[in-house]
Order: C-alpha cells, then sequence, then structure tokens
C-alpha cells in the first residue's frame, strides 16, 4: 500500500512540474514583443508589415492622390502597394510617378516605380504594386514624385 502512495505522490508532483511549466511557457510567448521598429510580423506566414506613419499616410501629388498604402516584406522581397486617384478637374496623361522611401535621417533607401498605363481619367483609382527584392527595414518616409 505505500509503495502504491508513493508511486501517486510521484506522479502528483510530476504533473504540477509540467503544468509550472506549461505556465512560464505560455506567459513567455505572451510578453515575447510582436512589433519591433515599425514592423509588424506575421509569425505564421512570416510576412512583415511596414507601420511607419511617413510610409502609410495618404498623400497627394500634383492631382493624383495616393491611399490604402501598405508595405508588406515576404521571403525577401517587399511589395509597394497604393490605390491611386485622379482628383485632378481633368484627365492626367502622365503613366508613372515615382515613390523614394528614406529612412530616419533621410537617407535615400529605395525608389519605386508607380506605373498606371494610360494615365488617369478624371476621377479614376487604379491600385499601383512595385515589388522589389530586400526588407527595407530602415525604410520611415516616402516622397512623391515625377
Amino acid at each position: 500500500m505505500s509503495k502504491v502512495i508513493n508511486i501517486l505522490n510521484k506522479r502528483k508532483k510530476l504533473v504540477i512540474l509540467i503544468g509550472i511549466i506549461l505556465v512560464l511557457f505560455i506567459f513567455l510567448l505572451l510578453t515575447i514583443p510582436k512589433v519591433k521598429k515599425g514592423i509588424s510580423k506575421d509569425q505564421e506566414n512570416n510576412i512583415y508589415a511596414h507601420t511607419e506613419e511617413g510610409i502609410i499616410k495618404e498623400e497627394e501629388y500634383e492631382g493624383v492622390k495616393f491611399s490604402n498604402i501598405s508595405m508588406l516584406t515576404k521571403d525577401g522581397y517587399t511589395t509597394f502597394t497604393a490605390d491611386i486617384t485622379n482628383i485632378a478637374d481633368s484627365n492626367i496623361e502622365k503613366e508613372r510617378l515615382h515613390v523614394q522611401l528614406r529612412d530616419k535621417e533621410g537617407k535615400d533607401v529605395i525608389k519605386y516605380l508607380a506605373y498606371f498605363p494610360g494615365g488617369l481619367k478624371k476621377g479614376e483609382t487604379k491600385t499601383i504594386e512595385a515589388v522589389a527584392h530586400g526588407n527595407f527595414t530602415d525604410a520611415y518616409t516616402k516622397e512623391i514624385m515625377e
């Protein structure tokens, strides 16, 4: 009988120890920061969403409004996506603009080509997408230019 009690006590201690380890593990998982330097990471898909206000804020440039801006990195490539809308009083004939990304010190990081074939009719919205190799984690602001 005392052997049975000793075995039960040992199992009870083992269960308690495993429970403590699980609680500590869960605590550590919940307290590890998931956002660092303006970049959030979707752990399951290995996708980085660049969240710097200077990049994702809406802007206007010569009758073109940039909105719904996102910059995502996945598998070593970074994609810049935005909706562009003609807010001018007439059609826009040009078919491209550039989006220059800069770091906090104002140094150039990368320049994307925003190409929209056929220009933009008055009030028209198109989605642009530009892809480059790299994660550009130091990108902080954008400037739209010819």
